[in-house]
Formats: structure tokens, C-alpha cells, sequence
């Protein structure tokens, strides 16, 4: 059996980023060798021959579709957060970038309540509340792992940086 091919398998199989310890564990394939073929499989699908590409999110990997197809491979994608609001997707801005944050903060930004949108993001399980150690303990709300893993990140700095790099200068 071709191991790379079988790396390759798992990884596009796999339907949320896979780490290199579960690949090892599915294979039995040393973690030193599975970094060595990932490395090569990386490489091989940066070529512009291509409409995927391999991404590590944190310590795990997965297959995207590159930039330069989004707009047509989401005609056929069925993404759970596609068809947010455009209110929706703000309330997750605001949470993603100033969270966690309390619903007095997001009410106070926006300036109109979010109660109803908080409460639909709440349900897709894009985000979550917890009780704050702030005076009053009001409830705070961060986003999810899930969300994270929809937008293929393993950490809001690494979405924050990404963004960054991509938003146009202001200058």
C-alpha cells in the first residue's frame, strides 16, 4: 500500500482537521514519517495544477478548497454558515474580535439589541455563554470550537492575523 496516498485518503476523508498522532494511530505509521509525507503532500497540492490545498490548523491537517474557487465551489458546498444574516454575521464579528463579551457590551456596540440573534447563534452552536467573574456575573459569549472549525482556524489570533494579512491597507 502507497502510504502517502493513504495519508492523503485520510486527510481528505477526515471531515474536521485530523492529527498526525490520529493518523499515526489509524496507520501505524510513525509520527517523524507522516510529518515527512504531509510536508510532501503539502507541496505537491501548492501547485497551481490544483483546486485544493492542504492547511494545518493548529496541529492537525485538512483539505480546502484554494481561494481562487470559492465563489464556484459554493454553489455546490452546503456550509451551515453560508446562510447566516448579514446580522448574524456581525453579532459573530463582534464576538469573534472583542470577545468574550457580555450582551450589555454587544447591545452598546451595535447600538439595538442581539438578544434574538445571540439566542440563533446560540442554537447552530456557533457560540457559547458562560457566567463572567465580572461584577454581576453576567453572562460573556465567545464562539465555538465548531465555528472554529468551519472556518478552519485553531485559534481566534491565528482568524485575527489571517484577516490582517488579507484586508486591504489603509493607508
Amino acid at each position: 500500500m502507497n502510504s502517502k496516498a493513504l495519508v492523503e485518503a485520510l486527510i481528505f476523508a477526515s471531515n474536521k482537521p485530523i492529527s498526525i498522532r490520529n493518523l499515526s494511530k489509524i496507520t501505524g505509521i510513525s509520527k517523524t514519517v507522516l510529518q515527512k509525507l504531509i510536508d510532501e503532500i503539502r507541496i505537491e497540492y501548492s501547485d497551481q495544477k490544483h483546486g485544493v490545498m492542504l492547511k494545518k490548523v493548529g496541529e492537525s491537517y485538512l483539505f480546502l478548497t484554494k481561494p481562487e474557487y470559492h465563489e464556484y465551489v459554493e454553489k455546490v458546498s452546503d456550509r451551515g454558515i453560508s446562510n447566516l444574516t448579514p446580522s448574524q454575521i456581525e453579532v459573530l464579528a463582534y464576538i469573534a474580535f472583542k470577545g468574550p463579551i457580555t450582551r450589555k457590551e454587544l447591545h452598546e456596540i451595535r447600538g439595538k439589541s442581539a438578544d434574538n440573534i445571540l439566542r440563533d447563534l446560540q442554537n447552530m452552536r456557533l457560540i457559547s455563554k458562560r457566567r463572567s467573574k465580572r461584577k454581576g456575573k453576567p453572562y460573556e459569549y465567545t464562539v465555538t470550537k465548531k465555528l472554529r472549525e468551519i472556518l478552519h482556524i485553531a485559534s481566534m489570533e491565528e482568524f485575527i492575523n489571517e484577516v490582517a494579512e488579507i484586508s486591504p491597507d489603509d493607508s
